[in-house]
């Protein structure tokens, strides 16, 4: 009977520590949910700005005056620097392909397709001699590989013949 009574006691003492350590461990994950919450505040205040500046530019850009929708993307460029490092390098290059972008279907607009279509017509048949020229060396690197066996092959039976001939 004083045997079960201390495993029971050795069994209570186990739970309460592995109690107390559970309890600690919800204590830190309440407080990581708690920072990932105001994390995530943060950014959604971000993203509310960015996408109200975005709109702003969109009405610029409408008001068909080139110059001051160029104006606005430099402010809007500016505003974004302030942002965290991180957020502000993927807002930026955001920024910057959409104006690349409008900038294309401007000039498409314009009838200036036919420099477009010749920059994509180059880009395809460099994309192509790359791809041949990759597919070349692949078959290379296979013949060089095959060689080398070969030679590694007649390397060993030539040494295995000048060791039986030195002994």
């Amino acid at each position: 009977m004083q045997k079960t009574i201390t495993k029971l006691r050795k069994k209570l003492k186990k739970q309460k520590v592995l109690n107390k350590k559970l309890s600690c461990d919800i204590v830190e994950y309440h407080h990581d949910i708690i920072i990932l919450d105001q994390n995530n505040f943060s950014q959604e205040k971000h993203i509310s700005k960015l996408q109200a500046k975005l709109k702003q530019c969109e009405d610029i850009y409408l008001k068909d005056t080139k110059s001051e929708f160029d104006k606005h993307l430099q402010k809007l460029l500016i505003d974004i620097k302030s942002l965290n490092k991180e957020d502000s390098s993927f807002y930026t290059n955001a920024l910057k392909y959409l104006s690349g972008y409008i900038q294309a279907l401007q000039r498409y607009s314009n009838g200036d397709t036919k420099a477009i279509m010749d920059k994509i017509d180059a880009y395809k048949s460099k994309a192509m001699q790359s791809q041949t020229l990759v597919q070349k060396l692949r078959r290379d690197k296979k013949t060089l590989f095959k060689k080398l066996n070969a030679m590694s092959k007649e390397i060993d039976v030539f040494k295995s013949e000048v060791e039986k001939s030195i002994i």
